[in-house]
């Protein structure tokens, strides 16, 4: 990871899947859960469905795969404490909604 300076903003950004491995879609009240607990933590969140992705899985057999995801991000105070949050916050989102994996990218951010 990255080493972000130790001050100001970062933002976050979470990519959600919308569909499980196996093309079914996932149920809403996991969606409506992870809004409801990143609202709560931190007074709000921008929660935008669609959004468009694509992988290729070359260890399989280089198909290229389409998603629609809900994506989430935040502009939050680089805290060691919120850090670690979100370093614990994707393993609990990993086992929410069934995946192998969870993008959570963080980034310096100013404020204009």
């Amino acid at each position: 990871m990255t080493s972000i300076p130790s001050q100001g903003k970062v933002r976050i950004e979470i990519i959600i899947p919308l569909r499980d491995n196996d093309g079914k879609l996932i149920e809403i009240s996991k969606h409506k859960q992870t809004k409801d607990e990143i609202t709560q933590r931190f007074g709000a969140g921008n929660f935008m469905i669609p959004s468009e992705g694509a992988w290729t899985n070359h260890s399989e057999n280089d198909r290229i795969y389409l998603d629609i995801n809900a994506s989430v991000w935040l502009l939050i105070d680089n805290t060691e404490n919120n850090i670690n949050f979100f370093k614990n916050y994707k393993e609990i989102l990993k086992n929410r909604y069934d995946q192998k994996v969870i993008y959570i990218n963080i980034m310096p951010a100013s404020e204009l």
